[in-house]
């Protein structure tokens, strides 16, 4: 273990100094790691996690922590010795949902020095455990792409849906200019599919949709017209796009 620990923190020292242009110099996925999990149930209930090999490879260290846990501990949970590609975790209680932090410990030849770093990875798995909450995320259209942009819809929200995501597609009218009645409507309408008791997670406008204030301020004075929409608009994510189409942040890394 102390030599593992030496050569990670020798790594994260390392990491922000690696500049170099040789053929064993990492790439940017080396930092990355591919994790999966095979999960066995039964009386002896374990969770095997797995990942992709590298042969410079000299050791792995693992932290473990409960879904519902903010942070891991700083304290290692367990190590992987040299070359080893996967790792066991037999002390599992079924029902209990866990999340798993690999750092994967590599060094490499770089001319005379070796290049030690880190390729993390991070996966979530349980065995019977409760499927996370599914927020919904509602998606606003500009009327004028709701059917040029059916094919491309359908899958956003079919990737949404796999994604973890409860989805509601609306249209609303477009807006080339301000238009303060436009405006009211879709202000009307978020605050309409906000009060609904659905937990709304974020919104994402498509198209050129008239964008609404957050907040209950109107700083100029112009009540109706530029006051916000009087909800918490700092707890959902919001994003606007025209195409191609793009993802709203993951329920599960949501901006608070």
């Amino acid at each position: 273990m102390s030599l593992i620990r030496t050569l990670v923190t020798a790594a994260i020292l390392t990491l922000t100094m690696v500049v170099v242009t040789q053929a064993q110099a990492p790439a940017p996925r080396d930092f990355g790691l591919s994790l999966n999990a095979r999960v066995v149930g039964g009386t002896k209930p374990s969770i095997t996690l797995r990942w992709n090999k590298d042969d410079n490879q000299v050791g792995a260290l693992i932290w473990r922590k409960l879904k519902d846990n903010a942070v891991f501990s700083p304290e290692i949970y367990d190590s992987v010795v040299g070359k080893g590609l996967e790792w066991t975790d037999n002390d599992i209680e079924t029902g209990q949902s866990y999340e798993y932090r690999v750092f994967r410990v590599i060094s490499r030849k770089n001319g005379a020095a070796n290049v030690n770093f880190c390729g993390v990875g991070y996966i979530n798995a349980g065995i019977e455990a409760p499927p996370a909450p599914r927020e919904r995320v509602l998606v606003l259209v500009d009327s004028t792409m709701r059917q040029p942009l059916a094919t491309q819809l359908s899958t956003f929200e079919q990737d949404l849906l796999n994604e973890g995501w409860d989805v509601t597609i609306m249209s609303v009218p477009r807006a080339e200019t301000f238009d303060s009645g436009k405006v009211n409507r879709v202000r009307a309408l978020i605050k309409q599919e906000w009060n609904s008791g659905r937990d709304l997670g974020a919104i994402v406008l498509v198209g050129r949709v008239p964008v609404p204030y957050s907040g209950v301020i109107a700083p100029d004075g112009h009540v109706p017209d530029h006051q916000g929409l009087g909800l918490p608009m700092a707890s959902t994510a919001t994003t606007t796009v025209t195409t191609p189409i793009a993802r709203p942040i993951s329920p599960t890394h949501r901006v608070q």
